[in-house]
């Protein structure tokens, strides 16, 4: 289920691209366009997230280097266009990546997004998007230490029909696809179609409820190669019935949520078991000082990492984060997150040769990350980021389990 498949992961996966993403906050969003450049250095000292050497397994290929130091050199640009009742925004970047110790992972990536928030007659509204990623894959949740790209694209259309003051009816679909690049990682390569609909009701300009029906498509279309006696039917579909809401407590205090029912069936004879159950998510927004707020959530979910869609888990997790912005130009941030993963999926991983199955019923990982970022702008065309993390990973698997500290720093010109 890809709106599940952003976890915990994403957060180690994505430290390159955060950095660049957080200094865009500030100068560009006043401007109709806006250029910009950077340059991030990061030094990640467990690169490849191995245990330590007594847990290795010493039939995987050896690592001479571990530890290394990462620049991504960034170009980009923003744009927003008002075309009558109808807003359009494009943002798009180029990252070239370069690996001092390990510079078989050099790589060429980037990103694109393209939003368009609609209006017709009095009553209809909505979004039509698409987005395009091409980034390095994890090594948070396998064996395989080659270059794999992995590239995901989507598209996504929302709609809104107002009812009258206090309801309306709300309807989507969506389509996303993911590739590796690696030939023995694409039996993780990713398709899925969805589409649902619901009902909501305003109480107030803060306060809504929303029930809501999905329906979801999803297939690994390249698992093994046609005619292949492994070959299974790895597709599935999913349904979800789920209710949520966004709630203001008080004026400083705001209340996000949901709970649903989950139902994923997968074809006869496929190598995957089924899975039904409740998943939920909470969240308090808490301002006690206009420049004070703290974030506190707790959720069990059904994830995936995004480079590894098959081998899907429970998660039960928690965090909380202050962020504190002593002035215009200068914002403070420290998150902790924790996340039980029980794993229930059936992956297809391979370190070389054919892909083959690797099933590891009753694997348990618990899953803590601690980050912290700053964030100055001393001009509105020059800003600089700082960030560190530190990422520690317990298993009943002691194979799988690693800690890593991640540190960069990024200075980003706009104009």
């Amino acid at each position: 289920m890809e709106t599940k498949a952003k976890s915990l992961g994403a957060l180690t996966m994505g430290l390159i691209a955060a950095s660049g993403s957080a200094l865009a906050q500030t100068s560009e969003r006043e401007q109709p366009l806006a250029f910009f450049v950077a340059d991030r250095l990061m030094y990640d000292d467990n690169l490849f997230r191995l245990p330590e050497p007594a847990l290795r397994d010493p039939s995987e290929q050896p690592i001479e280097e571990s530890a290394d130091y990462i620049n991504q050199l960034t170009a980009g640009f923003r744009t927003q266009l008002n075309l009558g009742r109808q807003d359009l925004r494009f943002t798009g970047r180029v990252d070239d990546v370069r690996f001092r110790n390990n510079d078989q992972l050099d790589y060429t990536g980037g990103a694109a997004n393209l939003v368009l928030d609609w209006t017709f007659g009095s009553r209809w509204s909505g979004e039509l998007s698409g987005d395009y990623q091409r980034s390095r894959a994890s090594y948070t949740n396998y064996r395989f230490v080659e270059r794999d790209i992995v590239e995901a694209l989507g598209g996504e259309l929302e709609a809104r029909f107002e009812l009258g003051p206090r309801f309306a009816l709300l309807a989507g679909a969506r389509a996303r696809r993911t590739e590796h690049s690696d030939d023995e990682r694409r039996a993780e390569n990713f398709e899925s179609e969805a589409a649902w609909g619901g009902i909501e009701y305003a109480s107030s300009a803060t306060d809504r409820f929303i029930l809501e029906y999905q329906y979801l498509e999803g297939d690994f279309p390249d698992s093994f190669a046609p005619g292949s006696a492994d070959a299974r039917d790895r597709s599935y579909e999913e349904t979800l019935i789920n209710f949520r809401t966004e709630y203001e407590i008080t004026s400083k205090l705001h209340f996000r949520g949901n709970v649903g029912n989950l139902e994923r069936t997968y074809a006869p004879g496929s190598i995957s078991n089924d899975y039904s159950s409740g998943i939920w998510r909470a969240t308090l927004d808490w301002q006690p000082r206009s420049k004070l707020g703290f974030e506190l959530s707790a959720w069990r979910d059904l994830k995936a990492y995004v480079d590894a869609e098959s081998d899907y888990f429970v998660a039960d997790g928690a965090s909380i984060g202050p962020k504190w912005t002593p002035s215009d130009k200068l914002e403070l941030a420290i998150e902790y997150v924790y996340e039980e993963q029980d794993y229930i999926g059936t992956p297809i991983l391979s370190g070389s040769g054919e892909p083959s199955i690797e099933a590891d019923a009753g694997r348990i990982d618990e899953v803590d990350i601690a980050r912290f970022t700053a964030s100055y702008a001393p001009r509105d065309f020059l800003e600089l980021d700082l960030t560190w993390a530190y990422i520690e990973r317990s298993s009943n698997r002691p194979t799988r389990e690693y800690d890593a500290q991640v540190a960069s720093v990024a200075l980003r010109f706009v104009f």
